[in-house]
């Protein structure tokens, strides 16, 4: 085809070939648009009939991948897959953080970042229901469900001697400690919900120096909520050298 002076046929829109040698195939030569083969309901430039996520909401068909589904929304995340290129239905060691701060860790586990909402599927919004600072990760399970399985947390820049891992507030007797080493600190837990660490052996003595396994002393507070990973707000110091960070607030991208 396309060569020996022999005249193009018209394009037959499903056999693989550029039939009319325009350059195009199938359901990306223009000719076929009204073609059984090459209709597409959500208007995201890939035909049903290979379209992973036919029935996408329309509204957000500017950020479908390659299989044509929506990418989850993750642009407060540098650590993160290329969403644009792989299968949503079929993710496998999946990481999701921030360099400064820590990431999450699912291994091989199978994750979708698949879902439909009143019929169409929907992009997951990572920026509002995961949140990583320093030395805290929290995942809002209700909203995430599929992400409510056991993982690996790793947290940087740690500073603590002895850090002891809390879940929602309290010891976590079922975390387990993987390796903490130069600062980083690795560890696994049974599901999610929010994650933090304090300093196990404090040896806070309130006289505004910061030593070893402080995080502040008094009013010598080293850091804002800013450089924590909040958005804004105030930060105190309590009475074992730790921060408060009650005050600070979180505003997820636009």
């Amino acid at each position: 085809p396309c060569q020996g002076g022999v005249l193009p046929k018209s394009e037959s829109c499903d056999d693989g070939l550029d039939n009319d040698c325009d350059g195009k195939k199938d359901c990306w030569d223009t000719d076929c648009a009204s073609h059984s083969n090459c209709v597409d309901s959500d208007g995201d430039g890939l035909p049903d009939i290979v379209d992973k996520c036919p029935d996408s909401d329309n509204t957000q068909s500017l950020y479908s991948n390659i299989y044509g589904c929506p990418i989850p929304k993750a642009d407060g995340f540098d650590i993160k897959p290329d969403f644009r290129s792989i299968n949503l239905s079929d993710v496998r060691f999946f990481e999701i953080g921030k360099r400064d701060f820590g990431k999450i860790s699912f291994g091989g586990r199978r994750l979708s970042f698949i879902r439909k909402t009143d019929g169409k599927y929907v992009r997951f919004n990572l920026d509002q229901h995961i949140r990583i600072f320093h030395n805290k990760v929290e995942i809002d399970s209700s909203q995430l469900p599929e992400m409510n399985h056991p993982s690996n947390i790793t947290m940087y820049n740690v500073g603590f001697i002895k850090p002891v891992i809390r879940r929602d507030g309290l010891n976590c007797s079922d975390c387990r400690v993987i390796s903490y080493d130069n600062n980083t600190l690795i560890f696994s837990v049974p599901h999610f919900t929010t994650y933090d660490i304090i300093e196990g052996n404090p040896t806070c003595n309130n006289d505004g120096v910061i030593d070893p396994g402080e995080q502040c002393d008094s009013d010598n507070i080293p850091k804002t909520c800013e450089s924590l990973g909040y958005s804004g707000g105030m930060i105190g110091c309590d009475e074992k050298c730790a921060f408060i960070t009650d005050e600070c607030f979180f505003e997820s991208p636009p």
